[in-house]
């Protein structure tokens, strides 16, 4: 349907286009002759061609929009560019009575704005663009967000997403209206980015226990299965979710570390993060209803370092993973070596913390509400980097090595910490 539908659209650009070059030959047949008209209908038409590869940067969007599994018609539909500069919104679209919408947009000035924002060095990692949907129900009870990248920089293409949002959030001092909503736009009303030094992996040991463990970011340009995704941790003000992968960057340097944990001791690796917090608000809807988004805009590689860094409140459960019997703390006793992303359940995802401190921040200024300033709040990573924990303990123990799960009000998320716990034979 949606290829009909683009052939359609450009047969009819072109027919016009060729139209309009027959009228010109036309013209200049009867001023200059046969052969000055041919050569002006080459360049017309070759001119016209290059102008619709130019022009032909389209996003075609599919969207869906559920709740509990059931289609929701009428809802409101919400699209919003990732751009280098932030969130911006595009428009707003109502879905149909089976809860689908269908549209095209033109997409290269987005595309077009990161290529230059990469060519200016504007960031540490190599930046691409992605589309945010959100969505509420016609009654504005319920909301959802739902975040695609687009991993490509060429301003020529055409791209297909499909989209579905499932409403899973309700929304504070819901059914305003009493009945279907208008379709509104929405307003950033603030926007704070600042960098902060997060933990990304951290290894606890115990008397009878020792390991180190290895970071690796690999730089992208020399594998494309070493691009970062982040995720688009959101809320409409009773909870946090994550949602993605959102956008996608490239590291433009590699960088390995190695950090050693000796018996009682709590290792660290830690990075520099570029946070971004954003407010949104919808026009025109007393009380007013608000999305709150933190997402990571950039990270500095170079910065990987075993210090301590900034997290949030561990609430959550420790997992399970394997129990080995001590061998002893020399090189040939080590135990195992275990990649973070083959643990049960972490299928190549790690959290990061937002930091407390930049949440009670927020919330001193009143762009974040107690509810949500008070709730631990993550921004999930998928397929990041390389980590590996190399497990050691002393013989006449066992050792029972566990990985952390944290869990949220609205949302479980692995994280890359590990514990060693011995036990004697």
């Amino acid at each position: 349907m949606w290829a009909n539908a683009l052939k359609r659209s450009v047969l009819a650009s072109l027919t016009w286009r060729v139209l309009e070059i027959l009228l010109w030959v036309n013209a200049v047949l009867r001023r200059h002759g046969a052969r000055v008209a041919a050569l002006t209908a080459l360049l017309l038409l070759a001119a016209s061609l290059y102008q619709f590869s130019t022009e032909a940067s389209l996003l075609i969007l599919e969207i869906e929009v559920f709740k509990d599994g059931l289609p929701q018609p009428n809802s409101l539909v919400y699209l919003f560019a990732y751009t280098p500069d932030g969130m911006r919104f595009l428009r707003g679209v109502r879905v149909d009575g089976r809860g689908l919408a269908s549209l095209t947009l033109p997409f290269g000035d987005v595309i077009g704005e990161w290529v230059e924002a990469n060519r200016e060095g504007r960031f540490k990692c190599r930046g691409y663009p992605s589309i945010v949907v959100a969505a509420l129900d016609q009654e504005l009870r319920y909301g959802g967000v739902s975040a695609k990248p687009i991993e490509t920089l060429s301003p020529q293409g055409i791209f297909y997403l499909r989209v579905r949002v499932n409403l899973t959030q309700g929304v504070p001092d819901a059914n305003r209206t009493g009945g279907v909503s208008p379709l509104l736009d929405w307003d950033l009303i603030y926007a704070h980015e600042e960098w902060r030094r997060v933990n990304i992996a951290k290894l606890t040991t115990d008397a009878h226990s020792e390991g180190f463990f290895i970071v690796y970011i690999i730089e992208s340009v020399m594998s494309k299965s070493a691009v970062f995704s982040w995720g688009l941790t959101f809320s409409f003000g009773h909870v946090w979710e994550i949602n993605g992968p959102f956008n996608s960057m490239d590291t433009l340097t590699s960088k390995e570390l190695l950090g050693v944990v000796d018996s009682n001791q709590v290792g660290y690796a830690s990075m520099r993060l570029l946070f971004r917090f954003e407010r949104w608000r919808l026009k025109g809807v007393e009380p007013p209803i608000y999305q709150y988004w933190f997402y990571i805009r950039d990270m500095d590689v170079c910065s990987l370092d075993t210090v301590q860094g900034e997290d949030n409140e561990m609430t959550g459960e420790w997992q399970f993973y394997k129990n080995y019997t001590g061998k002893g703390f020399d090189a040939e006793d080590i135990l195992d070596i275990i990649w973070y992303d083959t643990v049960q359940g972490v299928d190549g995802k790690l959290r990061v913390a937002v930091p407390v401190a930049l949440q009670s921040w927020l919330a001193s200024l009143n762009h974040l509400p107690p509810r949500l300033a008070e709730t631990s709040v993550d921004v999930g990573a998928y397929k990041a980097m390389a980590i590996m924990f190399h497990v050691w303990a002393e013989e006449g123990y066992y050792v029972d090595v566990d990985w952390y799960l944290f869990e949220r009000t609205s949302y479980s998320w692995p994280g890359a910490y590990m514990r060693f716990k011995t036990t004697p034979v």
